[in-house]
């Protein structure tokens, strides 16, 4: 999307079926959160963009942030929009304790203190050869219960160059923190700092040292490093995990949105978002905030300018 010659906006659109549907979909959100860019939520911006996008297609755009989605919202109060994930965050600005106290999360500090002779931490940046410690983050997660469960992301070939892409084009936003036993790798957070925000990407540990809790002790010590820094917020990324709420109660939504002129389509896509939730009701993720969350449809709080707009036709 162009404003004159300025580019203003990009999204990554793919044709697929979506429970059966042709539908028009947002790729990327895997990797990226909400799946487009926008120079700013401007509602005249979002809505001619959209309306470009929406035109007489079936159209799915999954795991937008709730900024975004409430201007959606009051422009298009049609559209089904569903809560695709939560993102607890950690801002030092609210939350103080969190990024400097010492005391939090006892249990997992005792095993660190026991094993303070065998066990470190390191970060690594654009200063250092990230493309060794990329492979030695791949070597991690095949080692974890992610590779177990068959969740695990660098299986897949594309997954891997999408994060070797990372480091090679975006290098001076790139973080890895590294825990080691003996100077055996065990953990890992990939993460990118951007103004004052460090974005927790992906993290993962060897499933052999789960004795060493290696997954609360890296985000325990990317943590704590922040308070050293002029960084002021830890997002810590979409996710129900109940491990992240160890860390926080503050979080933002992340939604799926949906769209049809068909209204039998749409009747069909609500039907089986409601079949998802139930069963999310009946049978939730174990460790997981999903039965709480998941696939509900959202009452999302209409927009400033919407409610300004009432105000003066009223």
């Amino acid at each position: 999307c162009y404003d004159e010659d300025n580019l203003v906006a990009i999204i990554p659109l793919i044709f697929t079926r979506k429970y059966g549907i042709r539908t028009l979909w947002a790729a990327g959100y895997k990797f990226s959160g909400t799946p487009f860019l926008m120079k700013n939520y401007n509602p005249g911006l979002v809505g001619f963009f959209f309306d470009n996008i929406i035109h007489k297609l079936n159209v799915y755009i999954p795991k937008v942030d709730e900024k975004c989605a409430k201007v959606i919202h009051g422009l298009y109060p049609n559209m089904f929009i569903t809560v695709a994930s939560t993102n607890p965050y950690i801002d030092r600005r609210e939350d103080q304790d969190n990024f400097e106290s010492t005391t939090n999360h006892e249990s997992v500090r005792k095993v660190l203190k026991k094993n303070s002779d065998t066990i470190q931490f390191k970060k690594y940046d654009s200063r250092s050869d990230l493309d060794h410690h990329l492979e030695m983050m791949f070597g991690v997660e095949q080692a974890s219960s992610k590779k177990i469960k068959n969740r695990d992301l660098f299986s897949k070939e594309n997954n891997r160059k999408f994060y070797k892409n990372i480091v090679k084009y975006c290098n001076k936003y790139v973080r890895i923190l590294f825990m080691y036993y003996n100077q055996t790798t065990i953990s890992y957070d990939f993460g990118l700092e951007y103004k004052d925000v460090f974005y927790g990407y992906q993290t993962a540990f060897h499933d052999s040292y789960k004795k060493f809790v290696p997954g609360m002790a890296i985000i325990i010590y990317s943590i704590g490093r922040l308070k050293d820094t002029t960084l002021q917020r830890y997002d810590m990324g979409g996710g129900l995990g109940l491990y992240k709420f160890r860390f926080t109660n503050s979080f933002y939504f992340l939604y799926d949105i949906w769209s049809s002129s068909n209204a039998l389509v749409m009747f069909w896509w609500k039907l089986v978002n409601l079949a998802r939730r139930v069963k999310q009701v009946i049978y939730p993720t174990k460790n997981s905030k999903s039965g709480e969350y998941l696939y509900k449809t959202y009452p999302i709080a209409k927009p400033d300018y919407v409610i300004e707009k009432e105000k003066c036709e009223n």
